[in-house]
């Protein structure tokens, strides 16, 4: 095999070209041609150890190369998040099994990935390359031990030991294992974040296929649980699997997405860091896997925020570390070229220290959900208990602090500013929190909370609808459309065929869509740096679906899943014109909206169904 076989490889290739395999403390993307591109270990939001995905020259990988390529395709053992590439050479076939050992299994020590070589027909000559660079590769890797098989690079604060079959060393930077496998032969190669020489934690072939049945049998017993069986039943299971795997279930915390800095828009300056936990985000989790009939997920939430957050709902930070610390500060590492030349790459996230009022409609309507969903009138109350004393605070906070300006749901990063949606998801905040209390049987006086709830109802309608261009606009005073707007049938703040809604929803369809795809907002510069957004393209969908525009809404939803990746995943955003992804991947809000438009469109034009749901 040519050793010019790596710098003839494509260069960043497609974000869609990428699946995802996960422990519940990290997650590494892997590109079709088995490459693995992007790898935190061993925490979500530890510096990259993998990372060509945003450095082609610089990043870290851990490459896989057949001679002799035919063809090669992959998919997910069914019901899991194991993922299975199949090569076919001139010569024979090999598959490729890449997991990561879930919560309990026997291998599931120190983030680790493991990488079966299944040869199944003939034989195949393949080679292994595996280059770590620590610290968002602002360092070198030093090799500190090697022995056969077994190669250890440290950095300053991390470590890894590769481990395979012939694996020798090239350079000071490269692990390299070449060989040949026949029909029948099972290969291992393993990757660990372990301290190397005096505490080696090598892999033997029968532990790593004893720790594939048992992470098989843990993804597909969690899947099988799934409370539904409709139509779309694999996109549902595939969203779900991707949720749980965000989820760090060392303290409950959820990221929105395992990457940082893939951008909106190729070349653009939209690149962010997403590997942290935002209230808003997941409360979005939480509530699709609970409508799934997952409820663990939320039990464990509950108790991170309860942690993270210590003080008064004054305290409450838009988004938290996965330990629930704080997050504010951000750092552009402007030695890295960004994916394809997008730069800036970032670590960190100043919105962590923004003022986003509607975060607390978001937590409120899903502590209610947890509440209403509980199997008895007794486990409710008891639910409702547990959460009352921080709904009671955010609700005293809502009153004390709506008519304030805002950054907004987008963390718009100018002036604050009195957004619409915001305003209206603080109406919903005192909503959720008057039936929490009547759940509680709470002895409180609500009545500031129904009056100062009536306020923003008035506000939100004299002051959020623009008469000029018959719509809810983005902020007080503007002409900018917003699709955040189409939430506020989903959350009872107006209904879908009220004329002002039916209005706003013309505009946003003449002046938001295209190519079926739906943009956030309207204003010119700002949608040019962006591509359309997910999620507002299934809020839409929601909306068609309450006005009984079910054909539409199949419409719609069939073209959008026909843009998914071959694994079924998505991330933020798609480009319209060519159904490439963009933004971090893959996306946790995109794949809780696919949920949700799923299960509206199977129940039908419902909306007191989807006003506790949505």
């Amino acid at each position: 095999m040519s050793d010019n076989a790596q710098s003839c490889a494509p260069r960043y290739r497609p974000i869609s070209d990428y699946g995802v395999i996960g422990d519940m403390q990290t997650a590494v993307l892997i590109s079709a041609d088995g490459s693995i591109d992007w790898g935190c270990l061993p925490y979500f939001d530890s510096p990259a150890v993998f990372l060509r995905l945003l450095d082609w020259q610089k990043g870290g990988y851990c490459a896989v190369h057949v001679a002799d390529l035919v063809d090669s395709s992959r998919r997910y053992l069914q019901g899991t998040n194991i993922l299975e590439t199949t090569f076919t050479t001139r010569s024979g076939s090999l598959v490729l099994t890449d997991f990561m050992p879930a919560p309990g299994t026997r291998g599931q020590r120190s983030s680790r990935v493991i990488r079966l070589l299944h040869c199944t027909a003939g034989y195949v000559d393949f080679r292994f390359d595996t280059k770590p660079t620590f610290s968002f590769a602002s360092e070198r890797s030093r090799i500190s031990f090697c022995t056969p098989g077994v190669a250890a690079f440290e950095g300053d604060g991390q470590s890894l030991l590769v481990q395979g079959p012939a694996l020798t060393i090239w350079e000071e930077e490269r692990a390299v294992g070449a060989g040949r496998a026949a029909a029948g032969d099972v290969k291992l190669f393993a990757l660990s974040c372990s301290r190397p020489a005096a505490h080696l934690d090598v892999l033997s072939l029968d532990e790593a296929l004893s720790a594939l049945e048992e992470t098989k049998r843990y993804w597909s017993d969690w899947s099988a649980r799934i409370r539904y069986q409709g139509d779309y039943r694999e996109e549902m299971i595939r969203s779900a699997l991707v949720l749980k795997m965000l989820t760090f279930q060392p303290t409950g915390a959820i990221v929105a997405a395992p990457t940082t800095s893939l951008p909106e828009s190729m070349g653009g300056k939209r690149n962010w860091d997403y590997r942290f936990s935002w209230l808003r985000d997941s409360q979005f989790v939480l509530r699709a896997l609970m409508h799934c009939g997952y409820f663990e997920e939320a039990h464990d939430f509950f108790r991170f925020l309860k942690s993270a957050v210590s003080g008064p709902a004054d305290q409450l930070r838009v988004l938290y570390s996965i330990r629930g610390e704080r997050i504010e500060g951000e750092t552009e590492l402007t030695y890295l070229d960004g994916y394809r030349g997008s730069r800036p790459v970032r670590v960190g996230n100043v919105a962590g220290g923004q003022k986003q009022n509607d975060i607390y409609g978001e937590l409120l309507s899903c502590m209610l959900v947890y509440c209403q969903m509980a199997p008895s009138e007794a486990a409710k109350k008891t639910r409702a208990a547990e959460v009352w004393q921080l709904a009671q605070s955010m609700a005293d906070h809502v009153v004390r602090h709506w008519r304030e300006p805002d950054q907004g749901i987008w963390e718009s990063r100018g002036a604050a500013r009195d957004f619409v949606h915001s305003k209206a998801m603080c109406w919903a905040a005192l909503d959720r929190a008057m039936r929490l209390a009547s759940i509680a049987d709470a002895t409180c006086d609500i009545d500031p909370w129904r009056t100062e709830a009536e306020a923003i109802l008035a506000s939100v309608n004299v002051h959020g609808f623009n008469a000029k261009i018959g719509a809810f606009v983005q902020s007080y005073g503007s002409e900018v459309l917003d699709a955040s707007v189409l939430r506020f049938p989903l959350q009872g703040v107006i209904k879908a065929e009220d004329p002002r809604m039916l209005s706003t929803i013309e505009r946003i369809e003449q002046h938001l869509l295209r190519d079926g795809l739906l943009y956030r907002y309207s204003d010119g510069d700002e949608r040019a740096e962006e591509g359309a957004f997910t999620s507002c393209t299934l809020w839409l969908i929601d909306n068609y679906i309450l006005l009984g525009r079910i054909k539409e809404a199949r419409r719609v939803l069939g073209h959008l899943l026909s843009l998914k990746n071959s694994l079924g995943l998505f991330g933020e955003e798609l480009e319209p014109e060519t159904g490439d992804q963009l933004g971090n991947f893959p996306q946790a809000l995109t794949h809780v909206a696919l949920i949700s438009a799923i299960r509206h469109l199977e129940s039908g034009p419902r909306p007191d169904a989807i006003q506790t749901f949505a």
